[in-house]
């Protein structure tokens, strides 16, 4: 309902693509983790459930873009997401 009075509100649209991504309803959750990041290219967790998303896919390149720009945000982060990049070039 958010969405519909502030269609650029952030936090109700990086929870509706959560929401989308529960229900494996995985491009509409990328449409809106994409516009999440078009509107703050600094959402480290957009950019995490994007790079998940793509793995998922078979899209190794991008998924390693998002989740390199994951660690570049918030690098505490690095040790969770390492084995996942490594995983996805090992693809």
């Amino acid at each position: 309902k958010a969405l519909t009075v502030f269609p650029e509100h952030i936090d109700a649209l990086y929870n509706l693509s959560v929401a989308y991504e529960k229900l494996s309803e995985f491009d509409r959750a990328a449409q809106g983790f994409l516009k999440v990041i078009q509107l703050d290219p600094q959402a480290h967790d957009a950019h995490f459930h994007l790079g998940e998303i793509y793995m998922m896919n078979g899209q190794c390149k991008q998924a390693s873009q998002h989740f390199e720009e994951t660690i570049r945000l918030q690098p505490e982060l690095e040790k969770n997401i390492l084995p996942k990049l490594r995983a996805c070039r090992a693809l």
